[in-house]
């Protein structure tokens, strides 16, 4: 396994510039964040507003997803929030962002169930704003060509492997068909309207039931035409780290949320990391179609026990991307709230004193609890 960061552009050169020349306020925000990381400039007054917005378009799933973070963190919040984006969510969130324009990034809960999906993209692109959307794909073929027509830039479905693995991971039967039946209606479309975009990527989440059989994902991406392919390693927390978290919340007055499936046994078996190890080191020379392995780890074996991230662990999404919840909550890290969209614009959310005080935070202790393996940590744990 490779043992520097690095990153993989799914799209070429000339598709960037596409993008770039369309989207330039997004173009122009993604670059400076993109020199703050490489110099690690992190102030607790944060100089931009965030560069990704995860917009939930629903907080509503008709999947039942074993190691959803998302069904966790409200499962923990004893509550399921039933608030579903609308036009007047939507235009009242971009009439804030002022001169840079996020882009974002639509999930949920499932966002194909929010009625109003394709006219939001839609909306999003003539505001030339870059839009991206993950979709569990039970619902994608049968909007497949409205959604080639709104200017989405990427769609990502997840699939986890073979169809009887994918299915009982995902908790729902003939999901897995659904999703490659609505890939297929997807990438149909967009080559008979002529269109580079939208790119179809799948992602996988790393688990036990899938291990023995990931090549199936390498073969399946080719025959479908897919642009790239993401495998995730699975985020969990064990009862010691959930308790450690409330300790730390409460010494410091905050509300975080660890994120992924609670776990005090392995996540996979100790015979299957050596068939980990070496898919890895074969996925990564692939470029058709192009693989993604996330997050970045320098141990798998360390990753998957439940050892803590070493302080040399980065992070930079709290400078750089937020979460806005179904009720227009923005949240930092997951269940890290920080004001309301609908009150205030982003960039004055960004830099209010919520915000600054996780900053410091992280600052000063490099790892909080809630960060155990969390997705966008970049994990060190050998130096």
């Amino acid at each position: 396994m490779k043992k520097t960061e690095y990153i993989r552009k799914p799209i070429s050169m000339k598709e960037e510039m596409m993008l770039a020349f369309r989207y330039p306020r997004t173009a122009l925000l993604i670059a400076l964040h993109s020199l703050f990381r490489s110099l690690d400039i992190k102030p607790v007054h944060a100089l931009l507003p965030p560069r990704l917005l995860q917009l939930y378009a629903s907080e509503y799933c008709n999947a039942r997803c074993a190691m959803c973070p998302v069904a966790e963190s409200m499962k923990r919040q004893q509550k399921i929030a039933k608030e579903t984006v609308d036009m007047a969510f939507v235009k009242k969130l971009v009439s804030g962002f002022g001169v840079f324009k996020p882009s974002i990034f639509l999930t949920g809960g499932e966002p194909l169930l929010n009625k109003e999906i394709i006219n939001i993209i839609k909306y999003f692109d003539e505001k030339r704003i870059i839009t991206t959307m993950t979709t569990n794909g039970m619902l994608l073929k049968k909007c497949a060509k409205e959604l080639v027509n709104t200017g989405i830039s990427v769609v990502v479905v997840s699939i986890d492997g073979p169809r009887p693995a994918h299915d009982k991971n995902r908790g729902v039967r003939g999901i897995y068909d659904s999703a490659v039946d609505g890939i297929k209606e997807v990438i149909k479309e967009r080559n008979a309207a002529g269109k580079s975009f939208p790119k179809v990527n799948i992602n996988a989440v790393i688990n036990s039931e899938c291990i023995d059989d990931m090549d199936h994902l390498l073969n399946l991406a080719k025959k479908l035409g897919i642009d790239g392919i993401s495998f995730q390693h699975p985020a969990f927390y064990n009862d010691k780290i959930a308790n450690a978290n409330k300790v730390y919340c409460a010494r410091h007055n905050i509300k975080a949320d660890v994120i992924g499936m609670l776990c005090n046994k392995g996540v996979i078996r100790k015979e299957q990391m050596k068939k980990l190890e070496k898919f890895i080191e074969k996925a990564e020379r692939s470029e058709n179609p192009k693989v993604f392995i996330k997050p970045f780890t320098d141990s798998l074996e360390d990753y998957y026990s439940h050892r803590l991230p070493g302080l040399m662990s980065s992070c930079y999404t709290i400078w750089d991307a937020g979460i806005i919840r179904g009720s227009g909550e923005l949240e930092m890290c997951l269940g890290y709230k920080i004001g309301n969209v609908l009150d205030k614009p982003v960039p004055e959310l960004w830099n209010n004193s919520h915000a600054r005080k996780i900053r410091l935070l992280v600052k000063k202790h490099k790892i909080i609890p809630a960060c155990f393996r969390c997705c966008t940590l970049n994990f060190r744990f050998r130096i």
